[in-house]
């Protein structure tokens, strides 16, 4: 190989080095009123990044956060431009690309060592929300049917009506023996 080549080579291994496209982080500190945390990324040994802001399910009126907790590992991704105008409202972008203080927490992401319940597979077409036990969950199901079920209370809160419609029988049934 030339001296020439030799060069290059050196100069983008060092370029491909700085470039950041995604990893996998530990949640250091998580704000869930802000939807920032601070990260670790287990590749490096000295990778703290602050102030990473949470990507959750959102648009319009509507948001799906999960419960983020230190020490959870996340997928993270680095955007190409700077992100601080879009964060901040305005400005003008840095030119850094693919740089660490681009970075945007995707989600979580589960280790081979556990496994989730049997339940899960269960409803391999339906959309889940549950914690990992299946003691709570919400399943809307392909068919359009809802289920919902937990271990423990569930409350319904509202400041106005409750309506039940039913095209059929409504059934219910007391488990203190009342009826």
């Amino acid at each position: 190989m030339s001296a020439i080549e030799e060069y290059f080579n050196r100069k983008q291994g060092g370029l491909v080095g700085e470039l950041y496209t995604s990893a996998i982080a530990e949640l250091v500190t998580v704000d869930l009123q802000e939807m920032k945390a601070d990260i670790k990324l287990l590749e490096e040994e000295e990778s703290l990044i602050m102030s990473v802001p949470i990507g959750a399910q959102q648009t319009g009126g509507f948001i799906i956060r999960p419960p983020y907790q230190v020490g959870d590992k996340v997928i993270v991704v680095f955007a190409k431009e700077d992100i601080e105008p879009v964060l901040y409202g305005g400005g003008d972008p840095s030119e850094l690309q693919h740089d660490k203080d681009n970075a945007i927490i995707l989600c979580g992401i589960s280790d081979y060592l556990t496994t989730l319940p049997a339940g899960f597979a269960e409803h391999e077409r339906d959309l889940i929300v549950a914690n990992k036990d299946l003691t709570a969950k919400f399943v809307l199901m392909e068919t359009g049917e809802i289920l919902m079920d937990s271990t423990e209370n569930i409350s319904i809160n509202s400041k106005k009506d409750i309506n039940f419609t039913a095209g059929g029988v409504i059934t219910t049934s007391d488990s203190r023996g009342g009826g």
